[in-house]
């Protein structure tokens, strides 16, 4: 995987960023350049990631968060638990492996609807899942509800508090919107 690139020193970005770990708002202080301007950065990449023009490298919101809320450089990987690329509040922010970050991914559904399960040529449902590279087969059920049931159970088991089965925090507040 490639090493991201560093950021540029914690005191140069304390002097043109704010950030507000309760509500994930990152705010420009100063303006940069003749277009710059200051204010909360709402503006968005390709990939639906909140990102800024910064001494001319375009840099991702949230590492930058990270950054002005620790003093230290992001992990490579950073993780928004409820799957929200522009939730950067701080406690929807964790640093992850690859496995794990895509373990948290939200993934297109089956035919069915249903995560991890799969229809069989004889009209049967499978449940399989993946972890690290690897395909494991979890059984064959009548339903795609029952293969799904299992998928869920297997995903807990072996991904954790990464799983996208796994509950969020009850007194997590609602995502601002943006």
């Amino acid at each position: 995987m490639a090493k991201a690139k560093p950021l540029p020193p914690i005191e140069v970005l304390r002097e043109h960023f704010q950030y507000d770990a309760d509500t994930g708002v990152v705010t420009r202080l100063r303006q940069c350049g003749q277009r710059g301007t200051t204010g909360p950065l709402t503006r968005l990449n390709s990939g639906g990631y909140l990102v800024v023009r910064f001494q001319g490298h375009c840099l991702l919101v949230h590492r930058l968060a990270w950054k002005l809320r620790t003093g230290e450089e992001p992990p490579v990987l950073l993780d928004h638990i409820n799957r929200v690329r522009t939730d950067n509040r701080w406690v929807n922010l964790r640093s992850a492996t690859p496995q794990e970050s895509m373990a948290n991914r939200a993934m297109a559904k089956t035919g069915a609807g249903l995560r991890g399960s799969s229809k069989r040529p004889d009209g049967r449902w499978q449940a399989k899942g993946r972890v690290n590279n690897t395909t494991v087969y979890l059984g064959t059920f009548d339903t795609t509800e029952e293969a799904h049931r299992a998928y869920v159970r297997w995903s807990l088991d072996n991904h954790k508090e990464f799983s996208i089965y796994a509950a969020a925090p009850s007194s997590w507040p609602a995502p601002a919107d943006r």
